[in-house]
């Protein structure tokens, strides 16, 4: 991983990191800060996504953008939250954070 980490001058700026495949639908309906903080949250996690994500329990908990994403693309079943882990490692490490804090999460 270190050599994946050396592409990162400059830790503290968004590197273009490869957005893994099952969260593409979310970074480009939310960005990526507001899916590293989701995924980060409950990566990991099955949930119930709603067909309509207005007022739903899901948009109470994860708010309104990131509920209308899921339910427009898994409106009525489960979703399981991806880890990510690769990704999220190299999202935190070019946020400053240190090996150690990032092993942690």
């Amino acid at each position: 991983m270190v050599g994946v980490l050396d592409q990162f001058r400059n830790r503290h700026t968004m590197p273009d990191v490869k957005v893994p495949e099952q969260i593409k639908f979310l970074v480009n309906a939310v960005g990526v800060e507001s899916t590293l903080a989701f995924i980060d949250s409950i990566g990991g996690r099955r949930i119930w996504v709603p067909t309509t994500a207005k007022n739903s329990r899901c948009a109470q908990v994860y708010g309104d953008d990131i509920a209308a994403a899921l339910s427009d693309e898994y409106g009525g079943s489960h979703y399981d939250v991806p880890l990510a882990r690769e990704w999220r490692a190299l999202l935190f490490y070019a946020q400053g954070m240190t090996m150690s804090d990032i092993a942690s999460r």
